[in-house]
């Protein structure tokens, strides 16, 4: 059994799929071989977990032309998946799959790719508009339509070794302390000041 995974774009959507790749890892099983499909940008946020077999690079966006969509492709045929899960909504990725094809094609029905899936959710929505919800479920629902029993919502990630020598240093430098717990915040996003923490001292001042 040979199963594809276009995991999301984004580090917190990777974080947020983490249930899935172990429900996927849980159903398929330690004999099949399961392939992440994934910007570079994303590929740290798994290491050191054990879910993923093979990870693939894909970036439309980049120059490399062994990242484009064509190239990758031409890697999927060959390979003759079983299942390819789409946890990013474009068209393209549902496109390579089947160019490629997977004979199981797995995603929710959106921006006019709904003929190439085979296993399809419609996403959530009331009088034809889309509702808000949360990526945690959205891509966990996707592992009931291949038959894979609930899972739990919790996230989990791993560290390596060189992760771990990289803490012990940042723990020197900035002399935090040792007896007790550390909480840091993540102050910042890609998407814009709408993630971003407020400055206190600006917040006071005003």
């Amino acid at each position: 059994m040979k199963v594809g995974i276009f995991l999301p774009n984004w580090v917190g959507d990777v974080v947020m799929a983490t249930p899935t790749l172990r429900a996927l890892r849980k159903h398929f099983g330690k004999d099949a071989t399961l392939i992440g499909i994934m910007k570079p940008s994303v590929t740290e946020v798994l290491a050191g977990t054990s879910w993923l077999d093979e990870v693939w690079l894909y970036d439309d966006q980049t120059e490399a032309a062994a990242l484009r969509w064509g190239a990758v492709v031409r890697r999927m045929y060959p390979a003759k998946f079983d299942v390819v899960v789409l946890l990013v909504n474009s068209f393209r990725p549902a496109l390579m799959a089947w160019l490629a094809r997977a004979r199981e094609r797995v995603g929710y029905v959106r921006y006019r790719r709904g003929l190439l899936l085979t296993l399809k959710h419609e996403p959530p929505s009331l009088h034809g508009k889309r509702l808000p919800y949360p990526s945690l479920d959205y891509y966990l629902h996707l592992t009931s339509l291949l038959g894979a029993p609930q899972e739990t919502p919790q996230m989990e990630l791993a560290v390596t070794p060189r992760d771990e020598v990289a803490a012990d240093r940042a723990w020197q430098s900035l002399g935090l302390r040792l007896d007790k717990r550390v909480v840091t915040f993540n102050s910042s996003g890609a998407s814009g000041a709408a993630k971003l923490w407020p400055d206190l001292r600006r917040v006071i001042s005003a």
